[in-house]
């Protein structure tokens, strides 16, 4: 068999696997660009199964391009509240205005002016171009690697040679379903740690397995080591139950989010400390006799490269007031009930649930705000 043969049955097997097997997913429905491009950008470094209840509630939230153009960031990132890796969804709100206001609306089909948007790096860019318009680009994403480099048996291969590697195999024809069928199969059969190569289609023709050699590709890269760091938090609840939130400013990872105020326990100073320094800046008199201060349990959070664990304190009483130091942030008091519908990570969502938790009890035993909580 000629190696020309041999790529064309591996490509026929691939897309027979996926029209057999393929999985049903909402953004598959049909090739809409803008449907694809939000379904991408959601599955980056997350999970299908948890990006699918999202992309179904963003599409009712935004079922096109020029509803998402006019959203606002705020309510873009609570759309997007638990997903993490928030970026995605502010670069996405500033590439999808670009293209309303820049493109006509329409999305471009050329992957090298896709990857002009921001937040569309070539990955992204070759799946809307291959998925949408049938662009005949490889879209290699960590499933497709890690197929390829079975399938070669790469002990070790560049992004170059993988997409030329993609490029031998790639069906002109059906680009969009080839993409998604080496996604599909990367994600099911042949998985990073238990591969059931004999459920795969392309078996045969696979040259990790015929030489036994498939659990040691791809070789790993060395991860990052995770750091972790301690973040004294300060909740504060008045007798109405408003909690005082501040917006994050800037461009880091959790930009344009809400949070209770919190700072960084270093050597330097204690949980307590950082505490008083906080409720200080905010104008909460502590040692007031109607101030109650209940400890709570630390709240533990992990990132990709990160593990905070957060110690917080929940300060409740009359302490509202207007008399607020800072100015690094936006900082505002906020009733439960609207807590809820603000942009928060979901570390402080679990902050959030264990005020609701201490307060409980004593919204029951004052009977002030009963049914706040409801």
């Amino acid at each position: 068999m000629t190696q020309t043969t041999c790529q064309k049955l591996t490509s026929e097997l691939l897309l027979d696997y996926y029209d057999k097997k393929g999985r049903k997913l909402p953004w598959r429905e049909n090739s809409d660009p803008y449907r694809v491009w939000v379904s991408e950008v959601m599955l980056q470094q997350t999970r299908v199964e948890t990006v699918v209840p999202y992309f179904n509630a963003w599409m009712e939230k935004f079922p096109k391009l020029s509803d998402l153009a006019v959203a606002d960031e705020e309510s873009v990132l609570n759309m997007w509240k638990g997903l993490g890796y928030y970026s995605r969804a502010r670069n996405l709100l500033k590439a999808i205005k670009i293209v309303a206001q820049d493109m006509d609306g329409l999305v471009p089909r050329d992957p090298i002016e896709l990857r002009t948007l921001p937040g569309v790096g070539e990955y992204t860019a070759n799946a809307i171009a291959s998925i949408a318009y049938g662009e005949p680009v490889p879209a290699i994403d960590g499933n497709l690697r890690r197929v390829l480099s079975r399938l070669f048996d790469l002990s070790c291969s560049s992004p170059k040679e993988l997409r030329s590697r993609a490029d031998l195999l790639l069906n002109r024809d059906r680009p969009g379903d080839w993409n998604q069928a080496l996604m599909d199969l990367g994600a099911t059969v042949c998985t990073s740690r238990a591969p059931v190569c004999e459920e795969c289609p392309l078996e045969e023709q696979c040259q990790s397995r015929a030489r036994g050699t498939q659990g040691e590709r791809p070789i790993s890269k060395s991860r990052r080591p995770v750091r972790s760091k301690i973040h004294a938090v300060v909740i504060a609840a008045s007798c109405d139950y408003k909690f005082l939130l501040r917006k994050r400013s800037g461009d880091g990872l959790l930009a344009g989010l809400w949070e209770f105020p919190e700072a960084e326990v270093t050597r330097r100073n204690t949980v307590t400390s950082v505490h008083n320094y906080l409720a200080n800046g905010l104008g909460i008199d502590t040692a007031s006799d109607q101030a109650q201060l209940i400890p709570l349990s630390s709240v533990l959070h992990e990132f990709s490269h990160l593990r905070i664990t957060y110690e917080p304190l929940l300060i409740f009483g009359p302490v509202q007031g207007p008399n607020c130091k800072f100015t690094d942030h936006e900082y505002r008091w906020v009733e439960y009930n609207s807590v809820k519908n603000l942009p928060l990570s979901v570390g402080q969502q679990k902050l959030l649930k264990h005020a609701k938790e201490a307060l409980t009890p004593l919204n029951m035993r004052s009977g002030c705000g009963i049914g706040v909580f409801d």
